[in-house]
């Protein structure tokens, strides 16, 4: 089983949530549940949570001040079925449930995973987005699409993106100035590790394929940092291996150090310096970078509730099959 939860009023109008099998959701109004809304201010701090167990889906209210009703009927706890409208607060749920058979993708040491399918995420939400967002050219030739968080979570949108064009989606994560420690039993692998293991704890954004890691896990790093100045999200189609060796031919500048005797670091893969670079140079560097891309998601720290998908001209095919609305503002023109 699969369930969305649509906002279909409120201040985040437009926002979709996913859930699987074995994950449970807790929304209210402050960040001590995973999906808060701080802008409605007749939310409790946890106002009521949406879980999927083997007897379905259910939703309990978290002991708020007002109360949380379904159909238009105060509730405690019951179950949900397609169709239901929940109401929180000033805002409104719809609940779109979608059966799903399990299989070896969702399965994890013989135990229900978080992990979940982005193809499939991609296809359940084709069509039904109604999401707002320009569309430019670049001085390096590529397509830049600018929205607003508030339409859709750059975690979404990365999800999205990956399923729908199957590329491997891979984050470079500053844990330090996202303010998280590394997870426990995480083994990092450090963008800048040709300096020594201490240097790199330091100052390296981690390299992460969130293939190896449950939606759950990597989705708050993305959303959580946007603003940062401490995220990345990166597409791909080539090998690990690959990969990883052209990033670092990017970030690794020969015999440029201040006292000749090293290699420097090009901090290309922050946002603060990615995000000018990509929309307005057409150095080698540029070129080279995204010539290992298919695309890249990006802050820009002027700018910190929009964000930034850096691509090619098959996005906007993607984009427009999700429902978004492209705008080109110097056509005046809209996709």
């Amino acid at each position: 089983m699969r369930v969305v939860l649509e906002v279909t009023n409120g201040p985040k109008k437009g926002n979709r949530f996913l859930l699987i099998q074995g994950q449970r959701l807790r929304i209210g109004r402050t960040q001590v549940s995973e999906k808060a809304f701080p802008d409605d201010d007749r939310l409790s701090s946890r106002h009521f949570e949406v879980w999927i167990d083997d007897a379905g889906c259910s939703i309990r209210d978290l002991k708020s001040t007002n109360g949380t009703k379904v159909n238009d009927e105060l509730i405690v706890e019951r179950a949900l079925s397609n169709g239901d409208v929940i109401v929180a607060g000033r805002t409104h749920f719809l609940v779109q449930v979608e059966g799903v058979e399990e299989g070896p993708a969702n399965l994890s040491a013989g135990r229900k995973s978080a992990h979940i399918d982005e193809a499939a995420l991609a296809r359940a939400l084709r069509g039904k987005l109604h999401i707002d967002c320009t569309v430019e050219d670049t001085e390096a030739g590529w397509k830049l699409f600018r929205g607003e968080v508030k339409g859709i979570e750059p975690a979404t949108l990365a999800q999205l993106v990956s399923g729908m064009r199957k590329y491997k989606l891979w984050l470079s994560v500053d844990f330090r100035r996202l303010g998280q420690p590394l997870p426990d039993g995480m083994q990092p692998v450090y963008l800048i590790d040709w300096l020594p293991v201490e240097v790199a704890e330091a100052m390296s954004p981690v390299l992460i394929d969130t293939d190896s890691l449950e939606h759950d896990v990597w989705e708050p790093w993305i959303n959580d940092g946007w603003g940062a100045d401490c995220v990345v999200a990166l597409f791909t189609d080539l090998p690990e291996d690959k990969f990883l060796a052209h990033l670092r031919s990017i970030a690794r500048v020969k015999g440029h150090a201040a006292d000749g005797s090293a290699d420097a670091v090009a901090g290309i893969y922050w946002p603060s310096i990615l995000a000018p670079a990509l929309m307005s140079s057409t150095s080698d560097m540029v070129k080279n970078l995204m010539s290992g891309l298919k695309c890249a998601l990006v802050e820009l720290p002027d700018l910190p509730d929009s964000w930034q998908l850096f691509g090619k001209e098959s996005l906007v095919k993607t984009l427009t099959g999700f429902g978004f609305r492209i705008f080109d503002p110097k056509s005046e023109t809209v996709t």
